[in-house]
């Protein structure tokens, strides 16, 4: 799969969901503070710590069940808090019960309930943690992956060359022109002619291809199970596109650029260094031979 895909917030969006998450949390601690302040000071629980849907009237679980960002309401992880505070205010409920009703709590009512409280905050930080690896994982002016993720997946992919004795391979892509572009335009039209040309190549590689920005106007693209000569087809297919893509400048004015590829098949036991040289020295011979065009 396409690594890539799972890009869907801006680095802004990331920042923001992650900053309401910890206003969260913070809200989630000041409510297990007047719990504990409850039992400890034998002051008694308001009526919607004893709710059935205690749950839903903390501030914690106003904001989830109804201020939440709505990007994050599909992720799996996200979804999961949702059973982890309902239980866990059923314990807090059970302890309130007992309290106000001027009963004794148990060591293990108690432990159970810290043992599900624990549990509901474990996921919660999981989850900003998640969302924290996100926004270093990709990069913010193309929304692509970055080296080190990318470097992991390479890793991985070369161990599954060398296990199964298979093909894949590394293509380096570079933006021709792209200084000129820049001293012509401005840096701010090379940023678009970037973020434009990234998306362009993520939607036109395949499914299961991954695609990080390497540096400045560089790209690198895994294709795995793919042997040399597949992957020049695939490569010159989306150079050949490429000529066509407009990329908007100002009202008037549209621009049009190509790509220079290189690809290097991985050979067992290579290390990923090894196969960076030559897939750039493939490049660097694209570049020498006229630009535009794929060598492998």
């Amino acid at each position: 799969m396409n690594d890539n895909t799972s890009c869907q917030l801006t680095d802004r969006q990331l920042e923001n969901i992650i900053s309401e998450l910890e206003i969260a949390d913070i809200n989630h601690l000041e409510w297990l503070k007047c719990v504990h302040s409850s039992i400890i000071c034998n002051h008694e629980f308001e009526k919607d710590a004893i709710s059935d849907d205690s749950h839903k009237l903390c501030r914690f679980g106003h904001w989830y069940y109804n201020d939440a960002p709505e990007l994050l309401q599909s992720r799996p992880d996200f979804l999961a808090i949702d059973e982890l505070h309902k239980v866990m205010h059923d314990a807090a409920r059970q302890l309130a019960e007992l309290h106000n009703n001027k009963a004794s709590i148990s060591k293990t009512e108690y432990e159970e309930f810290i043992l599900k409280q624990r549990a509901f905050s474990k996921k919660l930080l999981r989850l900003r943690d998640s969302l924290r690896d996100n926004l270093l994982s990709f990069d913010p002016l193309t929304g692509l992956m970055t080296r080190g993720p990318f470097t992991h997946i390479i890793s991985t992919e070369l161990a599954r060359v060398e296990r199964a004795n298979s093909s894949s391979c590394l293509a380096m892509i570079d933006i021709d022109y792209f200084k000129k572009i820049n001293d012509t335009y401005g840096h701010l039209t090379g940023d678009r002619v970037l973020s434009s040309i990234s998306q362009f190549l993520l939607h036109h590689i395949r499914s299961y291809d991954s695609i990080c920005r390497y540096g400045g106007e560089e790209f690198l693209v895994c294709l795995p199970m793919t042997n040399s000569i597949q992957a020049l087809e695939v490569m010159q297919r989306i150079c050949f596109e490429l000529e066509e893509h407009q990329i908007e400048h100002d009202d008037d004015i549209s621009l049009k650029t190509t790509i220079s590829i290189g690809i290097a098949e991985f050979k067992a036991g290579e290390n990923y260094e090894s196969c960076l040289k030559r897939a750039d020295d493939m490049l660097y011979k694209a570049k020498h031979e006229g630009r535009n065009r794929v060598c492998v």
